[in-house]
Protein backbone atom coordinates (compact mmCIF):
# COMPACT_ATOMS: atom_id res chain seq x y z
CA UNK A 1 0.00 0.00 0.00
CA UNK A 2 1.66 3.40 -1.33
CA UNK A 3 0.82 6.51 -0.54
CA UNK A 4 -0.23 8.58 -3.74
CA UNK A 5 -2.58 7.65 -6.69
CA UNK A 6 -2.52 3.86 -7.94
CA UNK A 7 -4.03 3.09 -10.83
CA UNK A 8 -5.03 -0.35 -11.99
CA UNK A 9 -6.75 -1.90 -14.71
CA UNK A 10 -9.85 -3.25 -14.82
CA UNK A 11 -10.94 -5.87 -16.93
CA UNK A 12 -14.31 -5.39 -18.63
CA UNK A 13 -13.67 -1.52 -18.09
CA UNK A 14 -12.35 1.16 -20.05
CA UNK A 15 -9.26 2.90 -19.18
CA UNK A 16 -8.52 2.74 -15.41
CA UNK A 17 -9.39 2.20 -12.02
CA UNK A 18 -7.82 4.32 -9.51
CA UNK A 19 -7.68 4.95 -6.10
CA UNK A 20 -5.68 6.87 -3.56
CA UNK A 21 -4.26 5.75 -0.97
CA UNK A 22 -3.51 7.62 1.86
CA UNK A 23 -0.55 6.90 3.88
CA UNK A 24 -2.78 6.80 7.84
CA UNK A 25 -5.06 3.56 6.05
CA UNK A 26 -1.63 1.52 5.46
CA UNK A 27 -0.57 2.29 9.49
CA UNK A 28 -4.21 1.54 10.51
CA UNK A 29 -3.80 -2.17 8.93
CA UNK A 30 -0.25 -2.74 10.14
CA UNK A 31 -1.15 -1.86 13.41
CA UNK A 32 -4.94 -3.62 13.26
CA UNK A 33 -3.09 -7.00 12.01
CA UNK A 34 -0.03 -6.85 14.15
CA UNK A 35 -2.61 -6.57 17.26
CA UNK A 36 -4.88 -8.89 16.15
CA UNK A 37 -1.65 -11.52 15.54
CA UNK A 38 -0.95 -10.81 19.40
CA UNK A 39 -4.34 -10.83 20.65
CA UNK A 40 -4.77 -14.17 19.06
CA UNK A 41 -1.89 -15.91 19.74
CA UNK A 42 -1.95 -14.61 23.69
CA UNK A 43 -6.14 -15.97 23.69
CA UNK A 44 -5.19 -19.28 21.90
CA UNK A 45 -2.29 -19.57 24.91
CA UNK A 46 -4.21 -18.64 27.67
CA UNK A 47 -7.12 -20.97 26.33
CA UNK A 48 -4.94 -24.00 25.48
CA UNK A 49 -5.78 -25.90 27.84
CA UNK A 50 -9.56 -25.44 27.94
CA UNK A 51 -9.18 -26.10 23.50
CA UNK A 52 -7.20 -28.92 24.55
CA UNK A 53 -9.79 -30.83 26.27
CA UNK A 54 -12.23 -30.89 22.82
CA UNK A 55 -13.84 -34.65 23.10
CA UNK A 56 -12.63 -35.24 26.91
CA UNK A 57 -14.81 -36.85 29.59
CA UNK A 58 -17.03 -34.60 31.79
CA UNK A 59 -14.88 -34.82 34.51
CA UNK A 60 -11.97 -32.83 33.18
CA UNK A 61 -14.16 -29.96 33.12
CA UNK A 62 -15.18 -30.32 36.38
CA UNK A 63 -11.69 -30.20 37.24
CA UNK A 64 -10.75 -27.30 34.87
CA UNK A 65 -13.20 -25.38 36.32
CA UNK A 66 -12.44 -25.70 40.37
CA UNK A 67 -9.19 -24.18 39.48
CA UNK A 68 -9.79 -20.02 40.19
CA UNK A 69 -6.55 -19.05 38.14
CA UNK A 70 -7.85 -21.42 35.30
CA UNK A 71 -10.78 -19.48 35.11
CA UNK A 72 -9.05 -16.23 35.19
CA UNK A 73 -6.99 -17.32 32.29
CA UNK A 74 -10.25 -18.76 30.38
CA UNK A 75 -11.93 -15.30 31.16
CA UNK A 76 -8.49 -13.44 29.95
CA UNK A 77 -8.36 -15.83 27.36
CA UNK A 78 -11.71 -15.10 26.05
CA UNK A 79 -11.06 -11.02 26.38
CA UNK A 80 -8.33 -11.61 24.57
CA UNK A 81 -10.74 -13.13 21.44
CA UNK A 82 -12.85 -10.52 21.29
CA UNK A 83 -9.74 -7.94 21.19
CA UNK A 84 -8.59 -9.63 18.38
CA UNK A 85 -11.85 -9.66 16.67
CA UNK A 86 -12.01 -6.06 16.97
CA UNK A 87 -8.96 -5.62 15.67
CA UNK A 88 -9.93 -7.99 12.85
CA UNK A 89 -12.86 -5.44 11.56
CA UNK A 90 -10.38 -2.22 11.43
CA UNK A 91 -7.80 -4.57 9.71
CA UNK A 92 -10.55 -6.05 7.31
CA UNK A 93 -11.96 -2.33 6.66
CA UNK A 94 -8.51 -0.53 6.24
CA UNK A 95 -7.51 -3.52 3.53
CA UNK A 96 -10.58 -3.02 1.61
CA UNK A 97 -10.78 0.31 1.29
CA UNK A 98 -7.41 0.42 -0.61
CA UNK A 99 -8.50 -2.98 -3.23
CA UNK A 100 -10.56 -1.95 -6.49
CA UNK A 101 -13.89 -2.45 -6.62
CA UNK A 102 -15.24 -6.00 -7.29
CA UNK A 103 -16.57 -9.34 -6.69
CA UNK A 104 -13.34 -10.64 -4.80
CA UNK A 105 -12.79 -7.72 -2.96
CA UNK A 106 -16.46 -7.18 -1.69
CA UNK A 107 -16.25 -11.34 -0.64
CA UNK A 108 -12.95 -10.10 1.33
CA UNK A 109 -14.66 -7.37 3.19
CA UNK A 110 -17.53 -9.47 4.16
CA UNK A 111 -15.71 -12.54 5.44
CA UNK A 112 -13.36 -10.78 7.10
CA UNK A 113 -16.16 -9.20 8.65
CA UNK A 114 -18.10 -12.10 9.55
CA UNK A 115 -15.29 -14.23 10.77
CA UNK A 116 -14.44 -11.58 13.32
CA UNK A 117 -17.76 -11.52 14.39
CA UNK A 118 -18.39 -14.38 15.32
CA UNK A 119 -15.15 -14.69 16.43
CA UNK A 120 -16.32 -12.30 19.80
CA UNK A 121 -19.10 -14.95 20.45
CA UNK A 122 -17.00 -17.35 20.43
CA UNK A 123 -14.77 -15.19 23.61
CA UNK A 124 -17.59 -14.57 25.32
CA UNK A 125 -18.90 -18.36 24.75
CA UNK A 126 -15.01 -19.40 26.43
CA UNK A 127 -15.72 -16.71 29.17
CA UNK A 128 -19.23 -17.29 29.96
CA UNK A 129 -18.71 -19.71 32.51
CA UNK A 130 -15.59 -19.25 34.79
CA UNK A 131 -17.40 -15.34 34.93
CA UNK A 132 -20.18 -17.09 35.96
CA UNK A 133 -18.81 -19.00 38.56
CA UNK A 134 -16.46 -16.38 39.72
CA UNK A 135 -19.14 -14.23 40.01
CA UNK A 136 -21.67 -15.95 41.72
CA UNK A 137 -18.16 -17.02 44.28
CA UNK A 138 -18.55 -12.96 45.44
CA UNK A 139 -22.08 -13.84 46.79
CA UNK A 140 -20.92 -17.88 48.12
CA UNK A 141 -23.41 -18.55 45.10
CA UNK A 142 -20.99 -20.38 42.69
CA UNK A 143 -23.99 -22.34 41.52
CA UNK A 144 -23.63 -26.09 40.49
CA UNK A 145 -21.69 -26.82 37.59
CA UNK A 146 -21.82 -30.70 37.43
CA UNK A 147 -19.09 -31.98 34.18
CA UNK A 148 -21.95 -32.29 31.65
CA UNK A 149 -23.13 -28.74 31.91
CA UNK A 150 -19.90 -27.27 32.56
CA UNK A 151 -18.46 -29.27 29.09
CA UNK A 152 -21.25 -27.33 26.84
CA UNK A 153 -19.77 -24.06 26.28
CA UNK A 154 -16.23 -24.63 26.18
CA UNK A 155 -16.80 -27.47 23.48
CA UNK A 156 -19.43 -25.62 21.75
CA UNK A 157 -17.19 -22.48 21.59
CA UNK A 158 -14.11 -24.71 20.34
CA UNK A 159 -16.03 -25.91 17.76
CA UNK A 160 -17.26 -22.69 16.55
CA UNK A 161 -14.16 -21.75 16.32
CA UNK A 162 -12.44 -24.41 14.38
CA UNK A 163 -15.14 -24.78 11.71
CA UNK A 164 -17.11 -22.07 11.38
CA UNK A 165 -14.61 -18.83 11.86
CA UNK A 166 -11.89 -20.87 10.35
CA UNK A 167 -13.34 -21.91 6.90
CA UNK A 168 -14.94 -18.47 6.97
CA UNK A 169 -11.83 -16.36 6.99
CA UNK A 170 -9.86 -18.86 4.96
CA UNK A 171 -11.89 -17.52 1.79
CA UNK A 172 -11.75 -13.95 2.94
CA UNK A 173 -7.94 -14.61 3.12
CA UNK A 174 -7.80 -15.68 -0.23
CA UNK A 175 -10.55 -13.40 -1.57
CA UNK A 176 -7.51 -9.92 -0.60
CA UNK A 177 -4.62 -12.10 -1.67
CA UNK A 178 -7.16 -12.36 -5.21
CA UNK A 179 -8.75 -8.52 -5.05
CA UNK A 180 -4.72 -7.15 -4.08
CA UNK A 181 -2.98 -8.81 -6.92
CA UNK A 182 -4.26 -5.95 -9.60
CA UNK A 183 -3.47 -3.34 -7.17
CA UNK A 184 -0.17 -4.37 -5.95
CA UNK A 185 -0.55 -3.35 -2.34
CA UNK A 186 0.99 -6.59 -1.04
CA UNK A 187 4.60 -7.88 -2.66
CA UNK A 188 5.12 -11.03 -4.71
CA UNK A 189 5.51 -13.50 -2.10
CA UNK A 190 2.07 -12.46 -0.06
CA UNK A 191 0.21 -14.23 -2.74
CA UNK A 192 1.42 -17.62 -2.45
CA UNK A 193 1.43 -17.11 1.10
CA UNK A 194 -1.84 -15.96 1.42
CA UNK A 195 -3.14 -19.29 -0.83
CA UNK A 196 -1.37 -21.74 1.25
CA UNK A 197 -2.55 -19.77 4.60
CA UNK A 198 -6.17 -20.39 2.85
CA UNK A 199 -5.99 -23.60 2.23
CA UNK A 200 -4.83 -24.85 5.67
CA UNK A 201 -6.81 -22.99 7.62
CA UNK A 202 -10.17 -25.46 6.88
CA UNK A 203 -7.33 -27.80 8.48
CA UNK A 204 -7.95 -25.91 11.54
CA UNK A 205 -9.50 -29.04 13.32
CA UNK A 206 -6.22 -30.65 13.52
CA UNK A 207 -5.58 -27.86 15.61
CA UNK A 208 -1.74 -27.37 14.13
CA UNK A 209 -3.21 -25.43 10.94
CA UNK A 210 -4.75 -22.89 13.88
CA UNK A 211 -1.21 -21.10 13.66
CA UNK A 212 -2.26 -20.36 9.70
CA UNK A 213 -4.57 -17.36 10.68
CA UNK A 214 -1.96 -15.34 13.07
CA UNK A 215 1.01 -16.04 10.84
CA UNK A 216 -1.04 -15.00 7.70
CA UNK A 217 -1.71 -11.60 9.82
CA UNK A 218 1.64 -11.31 11.08
CA UNK A 219 3.31 -11.72 7.75
CA UNK A 220 0.40 -9.13 6.31
CA UNK A 221 1.50 -6.53 8.51
CA UNK A 222 5.28 -6.66 7.74
CA UNK A 223 3.93 -6.86 4.50
CA UNK A 224 2.26 -3.72 4.54
CA UNK A 225 4.91 -2.35 6.90
CA UNK A 226 8.13 -2.88 3.98
CA UNK A 227 5.76 -1.90 0.88
CA UNK A 228 4.74 -3.43 -2.47
CA UNK A 229 7.90 -4.83 -4.09
CA UNK A 230 8.96 -3.10 -7.30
Amino acid sequence: MRSGSACQPVSGCEGYACREESMPDRWVAVIAAGAFTLAFLAGVVLLGEILGTLGDPDYAFTDHYASGSRRAGDIAGGASLVVAAIALVIFGAAVRSSLVDGISADVAGQTIGGAALVMAVVGGLFATTPISMSYGGLFDDAGQFDGGHAAVLPQAATVVLLVVVYPIAAVGVAAIALAARPARIFPRWHFQLSMACAALMPLAFFFLPILALPIWTGATAVALWRGPAA
